[in-house]
């Protein structure tokens, strides 16, 4: 068990939004709260924190987060029909400036119809 203290700690529950202490079990949060916390916790290790921040972590899924974020401003053609597809490109395309890119991803329910269909549906 482990003890950060003198820290200004932002904790997001809305019930103790700042504490000072937090205690830390098997690498998890086990309790945060005010200087009185101490006295609960005499045999764990302390390390004082020098009033630095400390705010809560972000848990990586691995998810590749610049991916993830530029395919957002892909259209999303993963569930859709061909007929579906069709439309969010033209409608896509008649937003974007000409020339313009229009980028999509997951064009599942048939090869991509390149130069065919998709030819009629914006220049090419």
């Amino acid at each position: 068990m482990k003890i950060l203290y003198n820290a200004h700690i932002h904790t997001l529950d809305p019930h103790c939004p700042t504490a000072s202490v937090i205690v830390i079990d098997r690498e998890r949060v086990f309790a945060v709260g005010r200087p009185e916390l101490l006295e609960s916790f005499p045999q764990a290790g302390r390390e004082d924190m020098g009033e630095r921040v400390i705010l809560p972590g972000l848990t990586d899924a691995h998810i590749h987060l610049e991916k993830y974020a530029l395919g957002l401003q892909k259209i999303d053609l993963e569930s859709a029909t061909d007929e579906q597809c069709l439309r969010q490109i033209e409608e896509r395309a008649a937003r974007v400036a000409p020339g313009a890119w229009v980028l999509g991803h997951g064009w599942t329910t048939s090869p991509p119809p390149f130069t065919g269909v998709l030819g009629g549906a914006v220049p090419i």
